[in-house]
């Protein structure tokens, strides 16, 4: 070890300490040595998974005498709603166990040692994931996060200021992990907490109907003649939109032309829920499938403005998905977004809108023989 330069160490130390603090603490009791190439980058990723862990990195925090520098961070707070013994790993399950036969943690205490950790990272993160708590503000008492680049939260707060994206002024790329029945109010507060994102990704989407009306608008994809031929062609969900000209298609253009910068969107479903073939659930699950495949088909032919991407249905998009995923973007990689790389086009053309959008205006009173287009409200 004395042999190599103490500088060649420090590249490689930085490069090895990128999943979520493991390798950094087991490097730093090595040596004396090991211990000090590690120390300036030791904290610049962590990933806190339960109570326990997240009691110990505060403590720690109180102990330092000066805030690490933390460039990526990922926690994970609440209990999981669902068998973590099947979809986690073995590690991640009995540390979950132990914090359930631990004495629970209040929201009070959670919110606090949150905010305690945010306040101490914000102003050198570039990445933060939170997890399973899911109503947690980052507009709220908490310090600017000038060099924030990615986020992963559950889903958009209804409550966000109209200024909440001056927190945030290098954002680029947001997550979104549980906005079913939100999707209305999400894509009304998108434009003012994350206007300037060029990538968008919602998982775990499900039973839906107002996904593909606002996408069709976002992306500039007007959905295909509906034919006269039977009442099944029409209900189909590629053909829903929201009418020319209507009050829900004027403002869904509004907000689609303040998300200029926006170049990729990307969408991964839940799973049907078991049922039978003439359930309602299994209805608007076919329904929101078919109008985002139609959308993924018109965007994989260079139909409309910026690219979107249909990600392969999950029963679950679980802690492991969401970790490996949040390790490959601190190492480099795609992540979350893949094939989300290149150039944004799409403020050129949406700079335009809303006036010059054809949804913003009413329809002609006439339709070409043969057609007909069909309101979505009556799809439902």
């Amino acid at each position: 070890m004395e042999r190599c330069p103490f500088e060649l160490w420090g590249k490689i130390v930085a490069f090895a300490c990128t999943d979520g603090g493991h390798t950094g603490c087991s490097l730093s009791l090595v040596s004396r040595t090991m211990h000090d190439v590690v120390k300036p980058v030791r904290y610049h990723s962590v990933s806190l998974v339960g109570e326990r862990q997240l009691h110990a990195f505060v403590a720690r925090l109180a102990a330092l005498n000066l805030p690490p520098v933390i460039h990526h961070l990922f926690i994970s707070v609440e209990m999981p709603r669902y068998n973590t013994m099947t979809i986690m790993e073995e590690s991640l399950a009995l540390e979950v166990l132990e914090t359930a036969q631990a004495k629970p943690t209040s929201k009070t205490e959670m919110e606090l040692m949150m905010r305690n950790i945010l306040s101490s990272s914000a102003s050198n993160l570039y990445s933060l994931v939170i997890h399973n708590y899911y109503d947690f503000d980052l507009t709220v008492n908490l310090p600017d996060f000038p060099l924030l680049h990615d986020i992963t939260i559950g889903y958009v707060p209804s409550d966000c200021a109209a200024d909440a994206h001056a927190r945030f002024p290098s954002l680029r790329r947001l997550h979104l992990l549980s906005i079913s029945r939100r999707m209305p109010v999400c894509w009304l507060k998108l434009r003012d907490f994350a206007p300037h994102i060029t990538h968008f990704r919602m998982s775990s989407l499900s039973l839906d109907r107002h996904i593909s009306p606002f996408l069709r608008i976002l992306l500039d994809i007007p959905p295909p003649l509906c034919p006269r031929r039977s009442r099944d062609d029409c209900f189909s969900g590629k053909y829903i939109h929201y009418r020319s000209g209507s009050e829900k298609a004027k403002q869904a253009v509004i907000v689609a032309s303040r998300l200029s910068t926006l170049e990729y969107v990307y969408v991964q479903p839940r799973v049907d829920c078991p049922s039978g073939r003439r359930a309602p659930g299994h209805l608007a699950h076919n329904q929101m499938m078919d109008g985002l495949k139609s959308i993924a088909s018109a965007s994989a032919r260079g139909e409309g403005v910026g690219k979107f991407f249909l990600m392969p249905q999950q029963e679950f998009y679980t802690l492991d998905d969401l970790h490996k995923d949040w390790i490959e973007t601190v190492e480099g990689n795609d992540g979350p977004w893949p094939g989300g790389r290149g150039d944004s086009l799409s403020a050129v053309v949406r700079a335009k809108w809303p006036e010059e959008h054809p949804a913003y205006h009413p329809l002609p009173s006439s339709l070409p023989a043969g057609t007909q287009r069909v309101p979505w409200r009556q799809l439902f």
